[in-house]
């Protein structure tokens, strides 16, 4: 059992989320204990669940941070029950992002872990994100992860060793939503044929975390080299690339210059567009990015 889960975390503002689950209030629990930081919790009700439900959560999270001196804030969303997954992440993360910027704090710390690493990956390769979905949870610029290296079993046994109350969320255990399906089911099953099958995984974590690195570094020479301007690139050259080049340039572009959750069908939808597109016309990427093409440019622009 692990007397304490985390290493120091560079003094400095953080805004740090909570759901009021085992994880995150045992990350909250180390974290308030390290001296020379600054912490804002952020609580965010997706409005997905019973209101009875998330009122225990955000209670929780209210006592909680009343006993341990911490400034809390709790934002409240209303998605409804039928929301995906991906679009109540993708809220989740626009609303801690705003709040960062707002208050001006250095990093957003999640209480992703070890356990979550394996079950983005499987998702994201059923997705089709390629390369990039093979390490996509890693600290960064915008995001602080201190439990990577912790699994899901030794932060319960943490809490539990610390007394420290949480709640379980109801709609962790229906298997209709993904994450849960491979949590609760195809992990055990393939844990049962190969018991190496996790540490296996997360092998490929860490090296794709270095080859990824690597080619992160080309595609930003890439980058300067297609462009034009700061959203627009040079279409011929572009055309020209081998096809898993310009995946993986426009991949860059989308997500690290705009921000944008990119799967299989976009690329290819966008590269089909830039390779096929009379003058003038415009592709609506999603609800904000708009990709227009004439006859020497490719450019962004946000809607």
């Amino acid at each position: 059992m692990k007397d304490k889960l985390i290493g120091k975390v560079a003094p400095g503002k953080y805004v740090v989320a909570v759901s009021g689950g085992v994880d995150s209030v045992a990350l909250l629990h180390e974290l308030k204990d390290q001296s020379g930081l600054e912490l804002l919790v952020v609580h965010i009700n997706h409005g997905i669940r019973p209101t009875d439900q998330t009122r225990q959560d955000e209670k929780l999270i209210r006592d909680l941070c009343k006993q341990w001196n911490t400034e809390v804030q709790l934002v409240e969303l209303k998605l409804g029950s039928k929301i995906s997954e991906e679009v109540a992440r993708d809220r989740r993360h626009e609303q801690l992002k705003r709040i960062l910027k707002s208050k001006s704090y250095n990093k957003i710390i999640t209480a992703h872990h070890k356990d979550d690493i394996v079950e983005t990956m499987i998702i994201n390769l059923l997705r089709g994100t390629g390369r990039k979905g093979l390490s996509s949870l890693k600290n960064n610029d915008t995001y602080l992860r201190p439990l990577l290296d912790v699994t899901k079993n030794d932060i319960a046994e943490y809490a539990k060793k610390n007394n420290l109350a949480w709640n379980e969320d109801s709609t962790n255990q229906d298997q209709k939503i993904l994450r849960n399906y491979i949590r609760l089911t195809l992990i055990p099953k393939i844990n049962a044929r190969n018991s190496k099958f996790t540490d296996e995984f997360i092998q490929i974590y860490k090296d794709m975390l270095k080859i990824n690195e690597s080619i992160d570094k080309e595609l930003i020479t890439l980058t300067k080299t297609l462009a034009e301007t700061s959203d627009s690139f040079k279409r011929r050259q572009t055309v020209m690339l081998p096809i898993e080049v310009s995946f993986s340039f426009l991949h860059h572009i989308l997500t690290q210059q705009y921000g944008i959750a990119v799967d299989a069908k976009m690329l290819k939808q966008v590269r089909n567009f830039i390779h096929t597109a009379k003058n003038g016309k415009k592709l609506n990427i999603n609800k904000n990015l708009n990709l227009t093409c004439d006859s020497k440019t490719f450019s962004f622009s946000k809607s």
